[in-house]
Protein backbone atom coordinates (compact mmCIF):
# COMPACT_ATOMS: atom_id res chain seq x y z
CA UNK A 1 0.00 0.00 0.00
CA UNK A 2 1.54 3.30 -1.06
CA UNK A 3 1.74 6.30 1.23
CA UNK A 4 -0.41 9.28 0.28
CA UNK A 5 0.05 12.80 1.61
CA UNK A 6 -3.21 14.30 2.83
CA UNK A 7 -4.45 17.69 1.65
CA UNK A 8 -4.74 18.96 5.23
CA UNK A 9 -1.82 21.30 5.81
CA UNK A 10 -0.54 24.29 7.67
CA UNK A 11 1.16 26.31 5.01
CA UNK A 12 3.74 28.21 7.01
CA UNK A 13 5.14 25.83 9.65
CA UNK A 14 6.13 22.23 10.16
CA UNK A 15 3.33 19.83 10.98
CA UNK A 16 3.58 17.12 13.62
CA UNK A 17 0.13 15.60 13.14
CA UNK A 18 -1.45 15.00 9.75
CA UNK A 19 -4.88 16.47 10.49
CA UNK A 20 -4.76 18.01 13.97
CA UNK A 21 -3.83 21.59 14.83
CA UNK A 22 -0.73 21.86 17.00
CA UNK A 23 1.92 24.46 17.80
CA UNK A 24 5.28 24.38 16.10
CA UNK A 25 6.84 24.64 19.56
CA UNK A 26 5.74 25.22 23.14
CA UNK A 27 2.65 24.04 24.99
CA UNK A 28 -0.94 24.25 23.70
CA UNK A 29 -4.10 23.88 25.74
CA UNK A 30 -7.69 25.21 25.55
CA UNK A 31 -9.26 26.26 22.23
CA UNK A 32 -10.63 29.80 22.46
CA UNK A 33 -12.60 32.38 20.50
CA UNK A 34 -13.87 29.99 17.83
CA UNK A 35 -15.71 32.01 15.20
CA UNK A 36 -16.31 32.58 11.49
CA UNK A 37 -15.45 36.20 10.63
CA UNK A 38 -14.99 37.95 7.28
CA UNK A 39 -14.53 34.80 5.24
CA UNK A 40 -12.27 32.90 7.64
CA UNK A 41 -12.67 30.30 10.35
CA UNK A 42 -10.71 31.51 13.38
CA UNK A 43 -9.33 29.12 15.97
CA UNK A 44 -7.49 30.80 18.83
CA UNK A 45 -5.84 28.70 21.51
CA UNK A 46 -3.97 28.89 24.80
CA UNK A 47 -0.26 28.76 24.07
CA UNK A 48 2.98 29.03 26.01
CA UNK A 49 5.60 29.72 23.33
CA UNK A 50 8.33 30.19 25.94
CA UNK A 51 8.35 26.85 27.76
CA UNK A 52 6.67 23.46 28.10
CA UNK A 53 4.67 24.44 31.17
CA UNK A 54 1.55 26.41 32.16
CA UNK A 55 3.24 29.46 33.69
CA UNK A 56 2.72 31.84 30.77
CA UNK A 57 -0.09 32.06 28.22
CA UNK A 58 -0.87 33.97 25.04
CA UNK A 59 -3.53 33.43 22.41
CA UNK A 60 -2.13 31.59 19.41
CA UNK A 61 -4.13 31.82 16.20
CA UNK A 62 -5.04 29.63 13.21
CA UNK A 63 -7.23 30.71 10.29
CA UNK A 64 -8.74 28.76 7.40
CA UNK A 65 -11.08 29.37 4.48
CA UNK A 66 -12.16 25.73 4.13
CA UNK A 67 -11.47 23.87 7.44
CA UNK A 68 -8.81 21.84 5.64
CA UNK A 69 -5.96 24.22 4.86
CA UNK A 70 -4.77 26.30 7.80
CA UNK A 71 -2.44 29.23 8.31
CA UNK A 72 -0.67 30.20 11.52
CA UNK A 73 -1.08 33.89 12.28
CA UNK A 74 1.04 35.94 14.69
CA UNK A 75 0.10 35.91 18.37
CA UNK A 76 -3.30 37.56 18.77
CA UNK A 77 -3.13 38.58 22.45
CA UNK A 78 -0.17 38.75 24.85
CA UNK A 79 0.12 39.84 28.51
CA UNK A 80 0.64 43.58 28.56
CA UNK A 81 -1.54 45.22 31.21
CA UNK A 82 -2.15 45.13 34.94
CA UNK A 83 -5.28 43.07 34.43
CA UNK A 84 -3.59 40.30 32.36
CA UNK A 85 0.09 40.60 33.32
CA UNK A 86 0.65 36.87 33.89
CA UNK A 87 -1.34 35.39 31.05
CA UNK A 88 -4.15 35.61 28.51
CA UNK A 89 -6.41 32.79 29.63
CA UNK A 90 -9.52 31.25 28.10
CA UNK A 91 -12.38 33.17 26.55
CA UNK A 92 -14.83 33.52 23.71
CA UNK A 93 -15.53 35.63 20.61
CA UNK A 94 -18.55 37.36 19.06
CA UNK A 95 -19.29 39.83 16.29
CA UNK A 96 -20.87 43.23 16.89
CA UNK A 97 -21.03 46.31 14.61
CA UNK A 98 -18.62 44.63 12.16
CA UNK A 99 -15.96 44.19 14.84
CA UNK A 100 -14.69 40.89 16.20
CA UNK A 101 -14.79 41.08 19.98
CA UNK A 102 -13.02 38.68 22.32
CA UNK A 103 -13.66 38.35 26.04
CA UNK A 104 -10.98 36.58 28.06
CA UNK A 105 -9.66 35.95 31.56
CA UNK A 106 -6.46 37.75 32.51
CA UNK A 107 -4.27 36.02 35.07
CA UNK A 108 -2.26 37.75 37.80
CA UNK A 109 0.64 36.22 39.76
CA UNK A 110 2.23 37.38 43.04
CA UNK A 111 5.93 37.91 43.75
CA UNK A 112 6.33 34.17 44.32
CA UNK A 113 4.92 33.34 40.90
CA UNK A 114 1.65 31.99 42.27
CA UNK A 115 -1.70 32.90 40.68
CA UNK A 116 -3.46 35.32 42.99
CA UNK A 117 -6.22 37.03 40.97
CA UNK A 118 -8.22 36.93 37.75
CA UNK A 119 -9.91 39.64 35.68
CA UNK A 120 -12.46 39.44 32.86
CA UNK A 121 -11.35 41.59 29.94
CA UNK A 122 -12.50 42.61 26.48
CA UNK A 123 -10.69 43.41 23.23
CA UNK A 124 -11.77 44.02 19.65
CA UNK A 125 -10.45 43.79 16.11
CA UNK A 126 -11.54 45.18 12.76
CA UNK A 127 -9.77 42.49 10.74
CA UNK A 128 -9.65 39.50 13.11
CA UNK A 129 -5.85 39.68 13.34
CA UNK A 130 -4.81 42.76 15.31
CA UNK A 131 -6.62 43.45 18.59
CA UNK A 132 -7.14 46.55 20.68
CA UNK A 133 -7.53 45.87 24.40
CA UNK A 134 -10.46 47.74 25.95
CA UNK A 135 -9.79 46.82 29.58
CA UNK A 136 -11.49 45.08 32.46
CA UNK A 137 -15.26 44.59 32.20
CA UNK A 138 -16.41 44.48 35.84
CA UNK A 139 -15.07 43.94 39.37
CA UNK A 140 -14.48 40.49 40.77
CA UNK A 141 -17.77 39.03 42.12
CA UNK A 142 -18.26 38.80 45.87
CA UNK A 143 -18.65 35.34 47.33
CA UNK A 144 -16.24 33.65 44.92
CA UNK A 145 -12.55 32.83 45.14
CA UNK A 146 -9.95 33.99 42.62
CA UNK A 147 -11.02 31.00 40.49
CA UNK A 148 -13.45 32.84 38.21
CA UNK A 149 -12.61 32.35 34.53
CA UNK A 150 -13.43 31.24 30.98
CA UNK A 151 -16.16 33.67 29.87
CA UNK A 152 -18.72 32.67 27.24
CA UNK A 153 -20.73 35.53 25.66
CA UNK A 154 -23.79 35.55 23.41
CA UNK A 155 -26.71 37.84 22.60
CA UNK A 156 -30.22 36.77 23.54
CA UNK A 157 -33.23 37.19 21.29
CA UNK A 158 -34.24 40.32 23.24
CA UNK A 159 -30.89 41.94 22.37
CA UNK A 160 -29.44 41.61 25.84
CA UNK A 161 -25.86 40.35 26.18
CA UNK A 162 -25.28 37.28 28.33
CA UNK A 163 -21.95 36.26 29.88
CA UNK A 164 -21.37 33.09 31.88
CA UNK A 165 -18.22 32.17 33.81
CA UNK A 166 -16.83 29.13 35.56
CA UNK A 167 -16.36 29.86 39.25
CA UNK A 168 -15.55 28.51 42.70
CA UNK A 169 -17.75 29.44 45.67
CA UNK A 170 -15.80 30.93 48.57
CA UNK A 171 -17.86 29.39 51.37
CA UNK A 172 -17.91 25.76 50.15
CA UNK A 173 -14.96 25.72 47.71
CA UNK A 174 -17.20 24.00 45.17
CA UNK A 175 -17.80 24.73 41.50
CA UNK A 176 -20.46 27.00 40.06
CA UNK A 177 -21.43 28.84 36.86
CA UNK A 178 -22.34 32.50 37.23
CA UNK A 179 -24.08 35.02 34.97
CA UNK A 180 -23.66 38.68 34.01
CA UNK A 181 -26.03 40.61 31.73
CA UNK A 182 -25.63 43.88 29.81
CA UNK A 183 -27.59 46.02 27.38
CA UNK A 184 -24.57 47.87 25.95
CA UNK A 185 -21.43 45.72 26.53
CA UNK A 186 -20.22 48.36 29.01
CA UNK A 187 -22.42 48.12 32.09
CA UNK A 188 -22.75 44.57 33.43
CA UNK A 189 -25.17 43.34 36.10
CA UNK A 190 -24.18 40.34 38.23
CA UNK A 191 -27.08 37.84 38.37
CA UNK A 192 -25.50 35.06 40.43
CA UNK A 193 -25.51 31.31 39.83
CA UNK A 194 -27.39 29.91 36.83
CA UNK A 195 -27.51 26.50 38.52
CA UNK A 196 -28.71 27.40 41.99
CA UNK A 197 -29.03 24.14 43.92
CA UNK A 198 -29.19 21.95 40.80
CA UNK A 199 -26.60 19.25 40.08
CA UNK A 200 -25.34 19.07 43.68
CA UNK A 201 -23.31 15.92 42.92
CA UNK A 202 -21.50 17.46 39.94
CA UNK A 203 -19.81 20.52 41.35
CA UNK A 204 -16.35 19.22 42.31
CA UNK A 205 -14.07 22.04 43.39
CA UNK A 206 -14.34 23.96 40.09
CA UNK A 207 -16.46 24.13 36.95
CA UNK A 208 -14.39 25.34 33.99
CA UNK A 209 -15.05 26.38 30.40
CA UNK A 210 -18.85 26.72 30.43
CA UNK A 211 -20.51 26.81 27.01
CA UNK A 212 -24.18 27.25 26.19
CA UNK A 213 -25.23 25.68 22.88
CA UNK A 214 -28.60 26.72 21.50
CA UNK A 215 -30.57 24.11 19.54
CA UNK A 216 -33.76 26.17 19.36
CA UNK A 217 -36.30 24.61 21.71
CA UNK A 218 -33.55 23.20 23.92
CA UNK A 219 -30.15 24.34 25.06
CA UNK A 220 -27.11 22.36 26.14
CA UNK A 221 -24.94 23.56 29.02
CA UNK A 222 -21.46 22.08 28.73
CA UNK A 223 -18.73 22.46 31.34
CA UNK A 224 -15.52 20.81 32.48
CA UNK A 225 -15.67 19.32 35.96
CA UNK A 226 -12.66 19.33 38.28
CA UNK A 227 -12.41 17.31 41.48
CA UNK A 228 -15.05 14.67 40.76
CA UNK A 229 -14.40 11.02 41.64
CA UNK A 230 -14.84 8.28 39.06
CA UNK A 231 -18.23 6.56 38.83
CA UNK A 232 -17.40 3.00 37.83
CA UNK A 233 -16.28 3.18 34.19
CA UNK A 234 -17.24 6.85 33.87
CA UNK A 235 -15.32 10.03 34.71
CA UNK A 236 -12.01 8.18 35.06
CA UNK A 237 -9.76 11.00 33.81
CA UNK A 238 -8.12 13.52 36.12
CA UNK A 239 -10.73 16.08 34.98
CA UNK A 240 -13.75 15.49 32.74
CA UNK A 241 -16.04 17.36 30.39
CA UNK A 242 -19.78 16.75 30.26
CA UNK A 243 -23.12 18.37 29.58
CA UNK A 244 -26.75 18.68 30.61
CA UNK A 245 -29.76 19.45 28.43
CA UNK A 246 -32.39 21.96 29.46
CA UNK A 247 -33.60 25.51 28.90
CA UNK A 248 -31.97 28.81 29.72
CA UNK A 249 -34.31 31.39 31.25
CA UNK A 250 -32.74 34.73 30.32
CA UNK A 251 -35.23 36.78 32.30
CA UNK A 252 -34.56 34.99 35.59
CA UNK A 253 -30.95 34.08 34.85
CA UNK A 254 -31.39 30.35 35.45
CA UNK A 255 -30.54 27.27 33.43
CA UNK A 256 -33.29 24.73 34.09
CA UNK A 257 -31.63 21.30 33.97
CA UNK A 258 -33.72 18.47 32.48
CA UNK A 259 -31.18 15.62 32.27
CA UNK A 260 -28.37 13.99 34.17
CA UNK A 261 -24.79 15.18 33.65
CA UNK A 262 -23.44 13.11 30.75
CA UNK A 263 -19.81 12.46 29.88
CA UNK A 264 -18.91 14.03 26.53
CA UNK A 265 -15.93 11.92 25.44
CA UNK A 266 -15.24 8.38 26.63
CA UNK A 267 -11.50 8.33 25.91
CA UNK A 268 -8.41 9.45 27.77
CA UNK A 269 -7.63 12.99 26.62
CA UNK A 270 -10.43 15.42 25.83
CA UNK A 271 -11.12 18.58 27.82
CA UNK A 272 -12.08 22.27 27.76
CA UNK A 273 -13.99 22.18 24.44
CA UNK A 274 -15.58 25.21 22.85
CA UNK A 275 -18.14 25.55 20.08
CA UNK A 276 -18.17 27.59 16.89
CA UNK A 277 -21.70 28.61 15.93
CA UNK A 278 -22.32 28.87 12.19
CA UNK A 279 -25.26 29.67 9.95
CA UNK A 280 -28.33 27.42 9.91
CA UNK A 281 -27.83 26.61 13.60
CA UNK A 282 -24.78 24.45 12.86
CA UNK A 283 -22.39 23.91 15.76
CA UNK A 284 -18.77 22.78 15.46
CA UNK A 285 -16.64 21.90 18.47
CA UNK A 286 -12.92 21.59 19.13
CA UNK A 287 -11.39 20.20 22.33
CA UNK A 288 -7.97 20.12 23.97
CA UNK A 289 -6.38 16.68 23.73
CA UNK A 290 -3.96 17.20 26.55
CA UNK A 291 -5.66 16.87 29.93
CA UNK A 292 -3.52 14.56 32.06
CA UNK A 293 -1.82 14.40 35.46
CA UNK A 294 1.28 16.57 35.79
CA UNK A 295 3.66 13.60 35.98
CA UNK A 296 2.19 12.10 32.81
CA UNK A 297 2.44 15.43 31.02
CA UNK A 298 6.04 15.78 32.14
CA UNK A 299 6.88 12.44 30.49
CA UNK A 300 5.27 13.21 27.10
CA UNK A 301 7.52 11.91 24.32
CA UNK A 302 6.98 15.07 22.23
CA UNK A 303 8.97 17.09 24.77
CA UNK A 304 12.17 16.05 23.02
CA UNK A 305 10.91 17.98 19.98
CA UNK A 306 9.94 21.00 22.12
CA UNK A 307 6.16 20.82 21.72
CA UNK A 308 3.20 19.48 23.71
CA UNK A 309 -0.47 18.79 23.01
CA UNK A 310 -2.90 19.21 20.12
CA UNK A 311 -6.48 20.20 19.42
CA UNK A 312 -9.01 17.58 18.44
CA UNK A 313 -10.36 17.52 14.93
CA UNK A 314 -13.54 19.59 14.60
CA UNK A 315 -16.81 17.76 15.18
CA UNK A 316 -20.37 18.74 14.36
CA UNK A 317 -22.88 18.56 17.21
CA UNK A 318 -26.43 17.28 16.77
CA UNK A 319 -28.94 17.00 19.60
CA UNK A 320 -31.34 14.05 19.43
CA UNK A 321 -33.50 12.79 22.28
CA UNK A 322 -31.47 14.68 24.89
CA UNK A 323 -28.20 13.20 23.66
CA UNK A 324 -25.36 15.03 21.90
CA UNK A 325 -24.10 13.27 18.79
CA UNK A 326 -20.58 14.14 17.61
CA UNK A 327 -19.98 13.77 13.88
CA UNK A 328 -16.66 14.05 12.06
CA UNK A 329 -17.19 16.92 9.64
CA UNK A 330 -17.35 16.34 5.90
CA UNK A 331 -14.24 18.50 5.35
CA UNK A 332 -12.17 16.08 7.43
CA UNK A 333 -13.61 13.04 5.71
CA UNK A 334 -12.89 14.59 2.31
CA UNK A 335 -9.20 14.49 3.19
CA UNK A 336 -9.31 10.73 2.79
CA UNK A 337 -9.86 8.77 -0.40
CA UNK A 338 -12.11 5.83 0.36
CA UNK A 339 -11.86 2.63 -1.60
CA UNK A 340 -14.54 0.07 -2.39
CA UNK A 341 -16.00 -1.60 0.68
CA UNK A 342 -14.86 -5.12 1.38
CA UNK A 343 -16.10 -7.77 3.77
CA UNK A 344 -13.16 -9.07 5.78
CA UNK A 345 -12.25 -11.08 8.84
CA UNK A 346 -8.61 -9.95 8.82
CA UNK A 347 -7.05 -6.76 7.50
CA UNK A 348 -3.73 -4.97 7.69
CA UNK A 349 -2.54 -1.48 6.83
CA UNK A 350 0.90 0.09 7.04
CA UNK A 351 -0.26 3.60 6.24
CA UNK A 352 -0.54 6.21 8.97
CA UNK A 353 -2.52 8.47 9.03
CA UNK A 354 -5.36 6.07 8.46
CA UNK A 355 -9.14 6.35 8.23
CA UNK A 356 -11.11 3.17 8.88
CA UNK A 357 -14.87 2.76 8.77
CA UNK A 358 -16.40 -0.48 10.04
CA UNK A 359 -20.03 -1.43 9.44
CA UNK A 360 -22.00 -4.60 10.15
CA UNK A 361 -19.78 -4.77 13.20
CA UNK A 362 -19.27 -7.99 15.15
CA UNK A 363 -16.71 -8.82 17.80
CA UNK A 364 -13.21 -7.81 16.72
CA UNK A 365 -9.76 -6.70 17.82
CA UNK A 366 -8.10 -3.73 16.11
CA UNK A 367 -4.45 -3.41 17.10
CA UNK A 368 -3.17 0.07 16.28
CA UNK A 369 0.15 -0.39 18.07
CA UNK A 370 1.39 -2.85 20.66
CA UNK A 371 0.36 -0.22 23.19
CA UNK A 372 -3.09 0.67 21.84
CA UNK A 373 -5.87 -1.82 21.09
CA UNK A 374 -9.59 -1.36 20.36
CA UNK A 375 -11.77 -4.38 21.11
CA UNK A 376 -15.47 -5.18 20.81
CA UNK A 377 -16.86 -8.14 22.72
CA UNK A 378 -20.47 -8.81 23.74
CA UNK A 379 -21.53 -5.20 23.03
CA UNK A 380 -18.70 -3.80 25.14
CA UNK A 381 -16.26 -1.54 23.30
CA UNK A 382 -12.90 -1.23 25.06
CA UNK A 383 -9.96 1.02 24.28
CA UNK A 384 -6.88 -0.39 26.02
CA UNK A 385 -3.67 1.59 26.25
CA UNK A 386 -0.30 0.92 27.81
CA UNK A 387 0.76 4.15 29.50
CA UNK A 388 3.86 5.83 28.08
CA UNK A 389 4.45 7.13 31.63
CA UNK A 390 4.59 3.98 33.74
CA UNK A 391 3.78 1.01 31.49
CA UNK A 392 0.48 0.30 33.26
CA UNK A 393 -2.70 -0.75 31.47
CA UNK A 394 -5.39 1.93 31.06
CA UNK A 395 -8.90 1.08 29.93
CA UNK A 396 -11.90 3.10 28.77
CA UNK A 397 -15.17 1.44 27.82
CA UNK A 398 -18.73 1.96 26.66
CA UNK A 399 -21.49 -0.66 26.56
CA UNK A 400 -23.96 -0.39 23.68
CA UNK A 401 -25.26 -2.19 20.62
CA UNK A 402 -22.69 -1.04 18.08
CA UNK A 403 -23.40 -0.91 14.35
CA UNK A 404 -20.77 1.45 12.92
CA UNK A 405 -17.35 2.76 13.87
CA UNK A 406 -15.33 5.53 12.23
CA UNK A 407 -11.70 5.60 13.33
CA UNK A 408 -9.20 8.38 12.55
CA UNK A 409 -5.62 7.37 13.32
CA UNK A 410 -3.06 10.15 13.19
CA UNK A 411 0.66 10.00 13.98
CA UNK A 412 0.05 10.00 17.74
CA UNK A 413 -3.71 10.42 18.02
CA UNK A 414 -6.83 8.33 17.62
CA UNK A 415 -10.43 9.60 17.52
CA UNK A 416 -13.22 7.04 17.37
CA UNK A 417 -16.87 7.74 16.55
CA UNK A 418 -19.45 5.10 17.49
CA UNK A 419 -22.88 4.69 15.87
CA UNK A 420 -22.72 7.85 13.77
CA UNK A 421 -21.47 9.94 16.65
CA UNK A 422 -23.48 8.52 19.53
CA UNK A 423 -20.24 8.10 21.47
CA UNK A 424 -16.69 9.33 20.91
CA UNK A 425 -13.29 8.23 22.21
CA UNK A 426 -10.15 10.38 22.02
CA UNK A 427 -6.63 9.33 22.94
CA UNK A 428 -2.96 10.08 22.42
CA UNK A 429 -0.53 7.21 21.87
CA UNK A 430 3.18 6.92 21.24
CA UNK A 431 5.10 4.15 19.56
CA UNK A 432 5.69 2.91 16.06
CA UNK A 433 2.57 2.12 14.05
CA UNK A 434 4.20 -0.65 12.04
CA UNK A 435 1.06 -2.55 11.04
CA UNK A 436 -2.54 -1.77 11.94
CA UNK A 437 -4.14 -5.18 12.32
CA UNK A 438 -7.83 -6.13 12.42
CA UNK A 439 -9.12 -9.55 13.40
CA UNK A 440 -12.85 -10.27 13.50
CA UNK A 441 -14.84 -13.36 14.43
CA UNK A 442 -17.20 -12.91 11.48
CA UNK A 443 -16.91 -10.92 8.23
CA UNK A 444 -17.47 -7.17 8.69
CA UNK A 445 -17.51 -4.39 6.12
CA UNK A 446 -14.50 -2.10 6.04
CA UNK A 447 -13.63 1.08 4.15
CA UNK A 448 -10.30 2.86 4.39
CA UNK A 449 -8.11 5.44 2.69
CA UNK A 450 -5.50 4.36 0.16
Amino acid sequence: MSTQRLDFKIDNEKLFEAFHLAPQFGLLNDPNGLIYFKGYYHVFYQWNPKALDHKYKVWGHFISKDLKNWHREPIALSPSAEYDSAGIYSGTAFIHDEYLYVVYTGNIRDSNGESCASHQNIARSADGLKFEKLGEMFPHPKGYTRHVRDPKVWRAANGQWQLILGAQKADTLTGDIILYQSNDLKNWQFRGSILGSQLPNYRGYMLECPDLIDFGKQQVLMFSLQGHAAEGERFKNIHNTGYVVGNFDHQNGVFNVNTNYQEFDYGFEYYAPQTMNLANNKHLIWGWMGIMPAAVEESLPTKKDNWMHILSQPRELVLEQNHLYQLPIIETKELFKQKQSDQVMTWEAKLVPQYVKLTNVVDFELKITENLVLELSNNKLTLLRISWHNGMKEVRTVEAVINTLEIFIDNSTVEIFVNNGQYAFSARFFGDVKIINLKARQPITIEQNF
